[in-house]
């Protein structure tokens, strides 16, 4: 799982290529939803502004397959509007 901005802070470590991006291994946390991952990390859907899973954006509702690559921005970090992506369920 990657995660983005002030999320960071949250991540055990950080992407070695840039070196600000936050990483967590998402087999760790034993989830199966996004609200799972967000409620294992302290966070509310009001915290994030854009959910990705395996690159496509999702819905925070969205089951977790064991392989899934996760992404989140918080609130704050919203430039992507919700209307120009697709949301998978």
């Amino acid at each position: 799982m990657k995660l983005y901005g002030k999320l960071r802070d949250l991540a055990t470590d950080l992407d070695e290529k840039s070196g600000t991006v936050g990483i967590i291994e998402i087999n760790e946390l034993e989830v199966n939803t996004v609200l799972d991952v967000l409620e294992r990390l302290g966070l509310s859907e009001s915290d994030i502004s854009h959910v990705f899973v395996n690159n496509g954006y999702s819905s925070s509702t969205r089951d977790l397959p064991g392989d899934a690559r996760l992404a989140l921005f918080p609130e704050d970090m919203g430039l992507l509007y919700h209307w120009y992506f697709e949301e998978e369920n």
